[in-house]
């Protein structure tokens, strides 16, 4: 596959930058959630909430993706030690009507919670029950109250000693930012405009390297995104996010796929602990190094997965595709999606894995994905000269609007497709980079709306200039 308006660079790693704008869905910015913001997520400190019976309940666990907290509804999944998981949300029909087994969930209105979660152990957890509630504050962020599960009682939310609690934290929004040639100019205030340093970043990470191809990733797991350079079987890994090359020590120099012919660099959270890892895809096989210890220690330590060998024009992707927090291997293959469900690195066959016809017979078609209905899950879609057609079901197939999302967002010559969550509202939405100009779908109706509804910004011009947004 060779869509004719994507430059060389963008086709080396366009499915891995796709997919390496969610990986930072843990980045937040630690600060609550200010007043009318529209989504938080879980804080990394205050995440736990108590059950006599069932004992911690964890609202942000290491694998179990994000839950986010959106204006009028919650999605993704808590884990409680005694009973397992807590789903708080079916994926349909936000917010929940909560009337049937297919449109339960819970809800928000303000600062009050309702509805229900569903714990395949223990049943259903009310969030609004007789003589208790669940509370989240729209300024502080801090949840109170009790739920109530009908095999396992009350679910306490905030104690003053000995102290323990839930809150939510908020969401930062991708940010845009550029690479050639080894000179990387970030967006850091999000105004759309180049400011200088230290406002924003210019990074000078890969001058010089031959074959050098641009990859980012949350290197440390501690939430922030990083440069990273891969060229010929090397790796340079900006660590301390200075922006430039510290020698190794400071800085890491991995040797992780040399001598691979085709070689294409991916990063994921294999693992699902929030910290990226690097990893090479080379005619269907991948090489993922799991240990992060930045070089190949072999099938058992590290991960070899067969998927994809054989595929005609065969794009890897890469992405949490179940909503548990690791990152799993897939293949675009002419229209034709096989996504390794089960995460064991092998082609299961439908049921157990997916095959998703999603694509079939566009021509120029350039595989995207994102979190589309901002429940922590990536769905798949395709771009294909300016139509942009969204599986808003994750049912990997075409359903039509008003099922799926058709829209009409670019089209222009050199056009190169990008997504992102522009708002910080948890939801990946499309945008278009055009010779250094940016048009990105604000409000996520599909159109362009022009400014200010929709956001037109210009940052940095040039030939061989690759888009990279991300939650800087």
């Amino acid at each position: 596959m060779q869509p004719r308006t994507i430059n060389a660079d963008w086709i080396l790693y366009s499915a891995v930058i796709m997919i390496t704008l969610l990986l930072p869905l843990t980045a937040v910015s630690g600060s609550p959630v200010p007043p009318g913001a529209p989504a938080g997520y879980i804080s990394p400190i205050d995440k736990y909430a108590w059950s006599e019976t069932s004992g911690w309940v964890n609202f942000r666990p290491t694998h179990g993706g994000e839950i986010i907290v959106h204006d009028t509804w919650l999605a993704g999944y808590a884990w409680a030690e005694n009973i397992g998981w807590i789903k708080l949300g079916s994926n349909s029909g936000r917010p929940y009507a909560n009337t049937t087994e297919t449109n339960w969930g819970v809800n928000r209105s303000g600062s009050l919670l309702s509805g229900f979660g569903w714990s395949e152990t223990s049943g259903w957890i009310n969030f609004n029950p007789t003589n208790g509630g669940v509370t989240a504050d729209p300024v502080t962020g801090q949840f109170d109250g009790y739920a109530w599960g009908e095999n396992i009682g009350w679910i306490h939310f905030k104690n003053a000693s000995p102290a323990y609690g839930v809150a939510t934290v908020s969401i930062e929004p991708n940010k845009i930012g550029t690479y050639s040639n080894g000179d990387w100019y970030i967006d850091m205030n999000g105004n759309g405009v180049w400011d200088g340093e230290p406002t924003d970043t210019h990074g000078i990470f890969g001058i010089g390297l031959s074959s050098a191809v641009p990859v980012i990733g949350d290197w440390s797991g501690d939430g922030t995104l990083r440069m990273g350079i891969y060229a010929d079987g090397y790796w340079y890994l900006d660590m301390n996010s200075n922006g430039q090359w510290d020698g190794a020590g400071t800085d890491t120099m991995a040797v992780f796929g040399a001598g691979l012919s085709n070689a294409v660099p991916v990063a994921g959270d294999w693992s699902g602990d929030g910290k990226s890892r690097i990893g090479v895809f080379a005619d269907g096989y991948w090489y993922l190094d799991l240990n992060s210890n930045g070089q190949w220690d072999g099938a058992g330590t590290d991960t070899m997965a067969v998927f994809g060998v054989g595929l005609s024009n065969a794009v890897p992707v890469a992405g949490d595709w179940s909503g548990d927090g690791i990152t799993k291997v897939g293949m675009f293959s002419n229209g034709y999606w096989y996504l390794d469900l089960d995460n064991n690195g092998q082609w299961d066959g439908a049921g157990t894995d997916i095959m998703a016809v999603f694509g079939a017979g566009l021509s120029n078609a350039v595989p995207v994905t994102g979190d589309w209905a901002g429940d922590g899950i990536l769905r798949i879609g395709i771009y294909a000269d300016g139509y942009w057609y969204l599986d808003m079901n994750g049912n990997g197939v075409w359903d039509g609007p008003p099922t799926d999302s058709l829209y009409f967002y670019g089209g222009m010559a050199g056009a190169v497709p990008v997504t992102g969550d522009w708002t910080g509202d948890g939801i990946t939405r499309v945008g278009i980079y055009s010779d250094g100009t940016w048009y990105l779908d604000l409000n996520g109706n599909g159109q362009w709306d022009g400014v200010p509804t929709d956001a037109m910004e210009i940052f940095e011009t040039g030939p061989g200039i690759v888009p990279i947004p991300g939650r800087w």
